[in-house]
């Protein structure tokens, strides 16, 4: 975190774990970085991940259908939405491909469209 303030960074949107979707923080809301060395607040702003796309159906992680998928989604959502939080998500480009394994592409249109539709 120290190397991305020295390099001028003031925001992260990176803060997530791979094994869940949802508040890594505690939050849904940019909180700034202490450093635990110092102890001092930085000038980091980290924007917790709120969700990535390989975490709902990665067998090692959530493992869940592409129903299950948006429907965990769509609490997440209005969960962010209720604490006037930032919603941050994280689709790999990878993920967005036509193929029958996967669902990540619907699901990030349907996503956008009820997003659109708020």
């Amino acid at each position: 975190m120290q190397t991305l303030i020295d390099a001028g960074i003031t925001d992260d949107f990176t803060l997530g774990y791979a094994d869940v979707a949802g508040f890594r923080l505690g939050t849904c809301r940019a909180v700034r970085w202490i450093n635990p060395n110092t102890r001092q607040l930085t000038s980091l702003n980290l924007h917790p991940l709120t969700m990535m796309d390989s975490s709902l159906s990665d067998k090692r992680y959530m493992n869940l259908n592409s129903h299950e998928a948006y429907e965990y989604s769509i609490r997440l959502i209005n969960m962010v939405e209720s604490w006037s939080g930032e919603l941050v998500l994280l689709w790999h480009n990878t993920s967005v491909e036509d193929t029958p394994r996967s669902y990540h592409k619907k699901l990030y249109l349907d996503l956008i469209s009820y997003l659109k539709d708020k």
